[in-house]
């Protein structure tokens, strides 16, 4: 089995917020979750803000591919992150996944603008390049294995998909989880 690849950018932006970006190159995971998604997506869950079909909310949150993808997101922020995890000790690095769900786009599908409040963090992993994420703080043009993680609280939106060829997204909302509370208990 591959490992996966990564390459690591981190940028600070006004308000202070700050996007992180990773690029994974395990084709294998990509088309296994890829896959994955187009079993498990329903045409019912249009009345969200994501006008496309979905998977369930927590689908992949026990997913072992998806397991992957998110112990390598919680590495690259523990050596790469802006100090994500300042304080606390190496073995304490990790991210509590609340949501996790697949898209699936067509031709004319769309996400309008929304923000993911009441968590950290939002992260999109792409697997084609055909889109352009429109946030509070810039553009950004999606890749096969991009990785995209913003602060919760950004504003984003897809506009509506113009071409034929399907587009897959896995995104996930997570939080660092509050180890002073466990302290006090």
């Amino acid at each position: 089995m591959n490992s996966l690849n990564c390459i690591f950018e981190s940028r600070m932006v006004s308000r202070p917020a700050f996007f992180h970006q990773m690029t994974f190159e395990d084709d294998d995971v990509l088309n296994n979750l890829k896959i994955k998604i187009k079993k498990n997506v329903t045409e019912s869950r249009k009345y969200t803000n994501v006008k496309a079909a979905m998977t369930d909310w927590r689908h992949f949150n026990k997913d072992e591919d998806f397991v992957k993808i998110a112990t390598s997101l919680t590495q690259n922020l523990a050596y790469n992150g802006l100090g994500f995890f300042k304080n606390m000790d190496q073995n304490e690095y990790k991210i509590e996944v609340v949501e996790s769900w697949g898209i699936l786009y067509k031709k004319g599908d769309e996400t309008v603008r929304h923000a993911h409040q009441g968590f950290q963090f939002t992260s999109c992993l792409y697997f084609s390049n055909d889109s352009i994420l429109d946030t509070d703080l810039k553009k950004f043009c999606t890749y096969k294995g991009l990785l995209l993680t913003l602060p919760g609280w950004v504003e984003h939106c897809v506009s509506k998909k113009q071409t034929e060829e399907e587009r897959f997204v896995l995104v996930f909302n997570w939080n660092i989880p509050n180890h002073w509370e466990e302290e006090r208990q």
